[in-house]
């Protein structure tokens, strides 16, 4: 099965128009990276928590402050959601493949935790 995506992605990434790499960076070096970081997921996996999506894709209604529904949804894709035994609540887990650690301020300003938040809240209310 990954041999199938990973051709997929390959044709995708040799059809598209314009496909740039940071430097050093290839196709089959990020898709390798990416197996990694899958990996590490497995290998660091907390026994109290159970994956219910991987990947999930989402689009969802915005609406403004009139409730009025706007022309464009929201629309991405969450990394992980998790739940824990007993526990009603979901947990989105995102995964980051930053080569360096965010900087604090953008933490306190970034807006994709509020916009994962407010999708999953409109799936699973």
């Amino acid at each position: 099965m990954y041999r199938l995506r990973k051709e997929g992605q390959r044709i995708q990434a040799n059809e598209a128009p314009r496909v740039q790499y940071d430097e050093g960076d290839t196709l089959d070096s990020l898709v390798n990276e990416g197996r990694e970081l899958v990996n590490v997921l497995v290998e660091n996996q907390r026994d109290d928590e159970t994956i219910l999506e991987i990947d999930m894709p989402f689009k969802v209604p915005l609406k403004n402050s009139r409730g009025e529904t706007l022309e464009k949804p929201l629309v991405g894709e969450v990394d992980v959601v998790v739940t824990k035994p007993g526990d009603q609540r979901l947990v989105v887990r995102d995964l980051k493949t930053s080569k360096k650690r965010y900087a604090e301020e953008k933490l306190k300003h970034d807006l994709q935790p509020t916009a994962y938040l407010f999708a999953l809240k409109q799936i699973h209310p």
